[in-house]
């Protein structure tokens, strides 16, 4: 990435990673800050890597590979959280 493009993108991609540690915060109280923060960059990571597959993804089957994202998410970060069904 050009380094003007990741100047750019470098206070959004802070703000997204934010947003997702303070709900792994909020859902995963007791879970180390350590282990929030790298699970929300993975987390935010699964989500990069799969964006072009739904972007791809016509009619129903983007419904469908949307929702396969969201069980690979859920799987992952249930651990985390003493509640996992709420997630």
């Amino acid at each position: 990435m050009p380094a003007g493009l990741a100047a750019a993108a470098g206070p959004i991609q802070a703000a997204l990673l934010g947003r997702v540690e303070a709900v792994l915060a909020a859902k995963a109280p007791g879970a180390p800050a350590a282990d929030r923060a790298r699970s929300a960059r993975v987390a935010i990571q699964i989500v990069q890597g799969m964006l072009p597959m739904v972007l791809a993804a016509e009619g129903p089957e983007r419904a469908e590979v949307v929702a396969e994202i969201k069980t690979v998410l859920y799987r992952y970060l249930s651990p985390l959280s003493p509640s996992a069904d709420t997630v």
